[in-house]
């Protein structure tokens, strides 16, 4: 667990959410890897990771997802909806996974210096088949899915010592909340 976002996100969900409580059902698409190493080790978790290409425990559609509808507390994407066409198939797809009260856990790289977000005429190879480039909307787009969405960043809990000698990036991760 090497990447400074990944771990940024492990003190988030340790310090700001019920995520490591038993008996949670979480499912991840893409992969961390050395996060998916800890998340199955985890007494009582109920883990499961897809993926269409990458190393994952199962082949799996984000836009086409097999799993029951409400049957996830929590949902991981991080890094992924920027490579995927049907944003807005794969956002239902979450919200219908997620059980009312659950939370999607998202992360894209945003150009901070963009009002608002666009879409490429086709996947950008210089940004690794990025289809678009999010902006300081990415969170008021997830919302018109019918999610409530919240931003954290380690900066909003941890003093600069502690986020430096840590190694934590700073970047925002956003929980997006089904409604009960």
């Amino acid at each position: 667990m090497s990447e400074d976002r990944h771990r940024a996100l492990i003190a988030i969900l340790e310090s700001k959410f019920d995520f490591f409580e038993p008996d949670k059902r979480v499912i991840e698409v893409a992969p961390m890897r050395g996060l998916e190493k800890v998340f199955k080790a985890i007494p009582g978790m109920d883990y499961t990771s897809f993926d269409l290409m990458r190393h994952a425990m199962e082949k799996g559609d984000i836009t086409q997802m097999r799993f029951d509808s409400n049957s996830a507390d929590y949902f991981l994407c991080f890094h992924v909806l920027e490579h995927i066409p049907e944003e807005k198939k794969a956002l239902a797809e979450i919200r219908r996974v997620l059980k009312p009260g659950g939370n999607v856990v998202l992360q894209v790289p945003l150009d901070e210096s963009l009002a608002e977000s666009y879409e490429y005429d086709a996947p950008d190879p210089r940004e690794v088949d990025h289809v678009r480039r999010y902006g300081r909307d990415f969170g008021e787009r997830i919302g018109r899915h019918g999610f409530e969405v919240t931003s954290v960043s380690v900066a909003d809990f941890l003093d600069e010592e502690a986020i430096s000698y840590h190694g934590l990036c700073r970047d925002a991760v956003y929980f997006a909340r089904k409604p009960e």
